[in-house]
């Protein structure tokens, strides 16, 4: 039920939901009320959101405070964990295609550090963790040269909520990297911590990557729009786990 909840509050908290939402308002009230006053203002407020939040300077300006939360680390940093815990970002369902296009693009830049780190950490256990998304990163650390018996997978977790308590039961007092998106690390880390893991933040998959042209942060581009979608979902999480007292 929580699960659910979760999902149904975040929808309107998204950028685009709230944008339609504001517009659609204001549309309403145009046809009963006329083009101005209140109606104006809203449809001219969804515009304006919808511009700004296309713009790359802006949504990286939204994403880098999560994202900087934690410094980038190396294996000579990890030398004292124990397992390399991978979070997942989601797959592909369709099974007619190449192992790497089965994996949404976040998984696979989270896996292929998280299998980077194993190969030079070589007697660390690794753990890969979500629904659908677990299994195919295994496959993938093996295809890679990962030794099949140094893999375990947490595949029933819906959310990162779940799989802090699943990987809680996998490793529990010993300490572990947790690698996931830079932007999603502030709030796993507070949920995992939660549950009394000591964890290791790597951050990993920054979506605040300088272009070869500044000046290209200023032309609205439809990818600014999804970086400010993954940073208000984080913001969101973080708040929910606030009030709720999981993190």
């Amino acid at each position: 039920m929580g699960y659910i909840l979760k999902k149904i509050i975040s929808i309107p908290l998204q950028p685009l939901p709230l944008i339609l939402i504001v517009m659609i308002a204001g549309i309403i009230l145009w046809r009963r009320r006329g083009g101005s006053g209140l109606p104006l203002h809203l449809v001219s407020a969804g515009w304006t959101l919808l511009f700004l939040g296309s713009i790359p300077a802006i949504s990286c300006m939204l994403i880098a405070p999560l994202e900087k939360h934690f410094s980038i680390r190396h294996a000579s940093d990890l030398s004292g964990v124990r397992w390399i815990i991978c979070l997942g970002g989601g797959a592909n369902k369709t099974v007619d295609m190449p192992l790497s296009a089965q994996l949404a693009q976040i998984s696979m830049a989270r896996a292929t550090e998280a299998i980077i780190l194993a190969r030079e950490l070589p007697d660390r256990k690794l753990v890969f963790t979500g629904k659908n998304i677990a299994q195919k990163s295994r496959r993938l650390a093996i295809a890679l040269g990962i030794d099949s018996s140094r893999i375990l997978t947490v595949d029933s977790a819906k959310d990162t909520e779940m799989e802090s308590k699943m990987v809680t039961g996998i490793v529990g007092t010993d300490s572990c990297a947790l690698l996931t998106s830079a932007s999603q690390l502030p709030r796993a880390t507070g949920l995992f911590r939660k549950m009394s893991l000591h964890i290791l933040p790597v951050p990993v998959a920054q979506f605040d990557v300088p272009p070869s042209e500044p000046l290209l942060r200023l032309v609205p581009a439809p990818e600014a729009l999804s970086i400010c979608s993954t940073a208000a979902h984080e913001y969101v999480g973080i708040l929910w786990g606030l009030i709720c007292g999981k993190i």
